[in-house]
């Protein structure tokens, strides 16, 4: 999160988002493609999304496996 003010330059982006900037014939930024970046964005977000999905459904088996292992014990 940028500090109120706070700058982002074209040399910025082109170090996160390489493909969300042009270049010249020398690779000298020449400037920001924003459409890119939404694009760019949106992907990182479905990326994020799965991710968060696998290790979801990890963490539910996990606890069901405990859950299962409390019950057995407690019947004992």
């Amino acid at each position: 999160i940028l500090a109120a003010g706070a700058e982002v330059t074209e040399d910025d982006v082109a170090l996160v988002l390489p493909d969300a900037v042009g270049r010249d014939a020398t690779g000298k930024v020449t400037g920001i493609d924003y459409s890119r970046i939404t694009v760019l964005a949106v992907q990182a977000i479905k990326e994020q999304e799965r991710r968060h999905s696998e290790e979801r459904a990890a963490l539910e088996a996990r606890l069901a496996k405990l859950e299962t292992l409390l019950a057995e014990k407690a019947t004992k």
